[in-house]
């Protein structure tokens, strides 16, 4: 990771549930959900995934997807440290990270916005 944040993006053709254990990082993360039959569980949350869903989780949150059947998996995350949001002045930003169990916010959502244009 730079000093701030990374992006990794990764496909799976199988996906295997023993390849995604729940596991935590110490930065925050995006998670960009782009094809396949899953969940993904942050917490005590669970939330369903479609296609271009968008969540952000928390930093120290135990979180894992959950595959439903062994349909092809795609998605990008970027990691974001705290001080990424120190280094563009924009702290306030940050608060939208620290929501318990995460936020979702739906591929059509993201469509209608913009958002996904950015990502």
């Amino acid at each position: 990771m730079n000093n701030f944040y990374s992006i990794d993006y990764c496909t799976y053709s199988h996906p295997k549930a023993v390849d995604f254990q729940q596991h935590i990082h110490d930065c925050s993360e995006i998670y960009i959900f782009i094809e396949g039959a899953a969940s993904y569980e942050v917490e005590a949350a669970s939330f369903s995934l479609e296609p271009f869903d968008l969540l952000i989780i928390p930093a120290n949150m135990l979180h894992g997807i959950r595959h439903e059947g062994n349909k092809k998996y795609s998605r990008i995350v970027i990691y974001i440290e705290d001080n990424f949001f120190k280094e563009i002045d924009s702290p306030e930003y940050m608060e939208i990270f620290k929501r318990k169990n995460g936020i979702k916010i739906s591929g059509v959502v993201a469509e209608l916005t913009g958002i996904s244009d950015v990502i």
